[in-house]
C-alpha cells in the first residue's frame, strides 16, 4: 500500500489567561478543529509538537472510520 502525504495549515498563537496575562501557546488546525485538532502547551515548540501529534491522530481516526 502506498503511503500518502497530507499537508494541513496550523495556527499557533500566544494564549492568555482571563486577566490577559501570558499563559502558554494555543495551536489548532482550522480544517480539523471541529474533529478535535486543537491543543495547548507552555512553549511554542511544545505546541507545534502537540498539534502535529493531534493532527496525525485525527487523520488516522478519520481514515479508519472510512475503511469500516
Amino acid at each position: 500500500m502506498a503511503m500518502k502525504t497530507y499537508n494541513f495549515r496550523v495556527v499557533v498563537e500566544p494564549d492568555e489567561d482571563f486577566d490577559g496575562n501570558p499563559a502558554g501557546w494555543h495551536a489548532y488546525c482550522p480544517l480539523l478543529e471541529e474533529h478535535g485538532a486543537s491543543t495547548w502547551a507552555a512553549t511554542e515548540t511544545e505546541a507545534l509538537v502537540n498539534i502535529n501529534n493531534v493532527v496525525r491522530m485525527v487523520v488516522e481516526s478519520m481514515l479508519g472510520a472510512c475503511r469500516r
